[in-house]
């Protein structure tokens, strides 16, 4: 099997109302933008992956985009770390094409004629969801919203923390706890790592709000510091009475290890998308595994077609407990968010999500849609 071209498709997914997210309060977003990578072949299987942002790989000139198809048409796409090894060095000079190498094993699993996750390994068929939120609001909204997601099944909801003073964000974690009582996991995120606006989270705020958290019941803190700062990520991790987690915007397994290494964090949280593709992902679970650290995935991407190529990689590690499902409805329903795909990806009875067991990536897309969202095509 031999690749014959690919494709890259700039994406726009329109929202009803905007989204003011809680990492960048002052920022407001009425649509959503995509990259879709399609990688054809020679036997006429074709490969799907997305991209956060176009200006990933449609923002860059067009003689890189060039460069990139040169480097993949013509290969064998079974040959994943061939390639992987020079989008790596692509990597360094340009953007960080980690969608192609996800596009790739949606190609080898329907070549395979089976999902991507029992190529890697069938750990698990199904993975414990958690609604992860994407904005700031009062307390009894917050409650209200999590006897909404309790009511529809979901056993787990993760709050944002990033008010302008924490005793508010304790305020609400409690006003959850109350409303969804024992039955409801709850995470929380600080969005602490790479800051983008205030509040910036001090290391005794980061421990006094970890031992405050876990007074309530909370299953980790996500990102309470800024991720360079391994050494008070380290004290923290030691210090709090709750598991630390963070990862997301790191790529490559050896910045893992130095995190790992480092003990900044208990969970550690790559995204196959961000840091480096699906086989990268599980070899910095495989690490975190022999390190004794829990590996569970971000899954930021608002694509559907993200969610089903996190969700083999989470299918793949044994000891992935959870799986981030995110909504905000009315403002990011099922509906936006899954619109490329031919079925939206729901979780079951007991607020699990299943593994798509379709081959490849396990989902089909709605090409009449794709091609509704489309804007412009490199």
């Amino acid at each position: 099997m031999k690749i014959t071209d690919v494709k890259f498709l700039s994406i726009e997914i329109p929202l009803d109302k905007p989204i003011r997210p809680a990492w960048e309060p002052s920022a407001s977003y009425d649509s959503f933008p995509l990259a879709l990578i399609r990688i054809y072949t020679d036997e006429g299987i074709v490969g799907n992956a997305v991209e956060l942002t176009p200006e990933h790989v449609m923002g860059i000139a067009r003689s890189r985009l060039s460069h990139l198809k040169s480097m993949l048409i013509g290969t064998d796409p079974f040959g994943v770390e061939q390639i992987m090894n020079k989008l790596r060095y692509a990597a360094f000079v340009g953007p960080k094409p980690w969608a192609i190498e996800i596009a790739l094993w949606d190609i080898i699993g329907k070549a395979c004629g089976q999902p991507v996750y029992r190529l890697l390994g069938g750990a698990q068929n199904r993975v414990k969801a958690y609604l992860s939120t994407l904005q700031v609001k009062s307390a009894e909204e917050h409650a209200s919203d999590a006897l909404m997601y309790f009511e529809q099944g979901f056993r787990a909801v993760k709050l944002r923390a990033h008010r302008s003073e924490p005793s508010q964000d304790l305020e609400v974690v409690a006003a959850v706890r109350d409303a969804v009582g024992p039955e409801m996991d709850i995470m929380v995120d600080a969005n602490q790592a790479w800051p983008v606006e205030p509040p910036y989270w001090s290391f005794h705020t980061a421990l006094w709000m970890a031992k405050e958290l876990s007074a309530l019941g909370v299953v980790w803190l996500e990102e309470p510091l800024p991720k360079d700062d391994l050494r008070g990520l380290a004290r923290l991790a030691e210090q709090a009475d709750i598991p630390i987690a963070g990862g997301e915007l790191e790529w490559g397994i050896h910045r893992f290890r130095q995190m790992m290494e480092a003990h900044a964090y208990d969970i550690v949280q790559p995204d196959p998308h961000w840091c480096g593709g699906i086989l990268e992902a599980r070899k910095i679970s495989i690490l975190a595994e022999a390190m004794n650290k829990q590996c569970v995935l971000h899954t930021g991407g608002i694509g559907g077609l993200w969610l089903a190529a996190n969700l083999q990689v989470a299918g793949s590690i044994p000891d992935c407990r959870y799986f981030e499902y995110i909504l905000e409805p009315p403002v990011w329903t099922l509906e936006m968010r899954d619109i490329l795909l031919a079925e939206p990806i729901m979780i079951d009875d007991e607020g699990y999500l299943p593994i798509p067991q379709g081959p490849g990536l396990g989902v089909d897309l709605d090409e009449e849609a794709v091609a509704k969202c489309t804007v412009c095509k490199a």
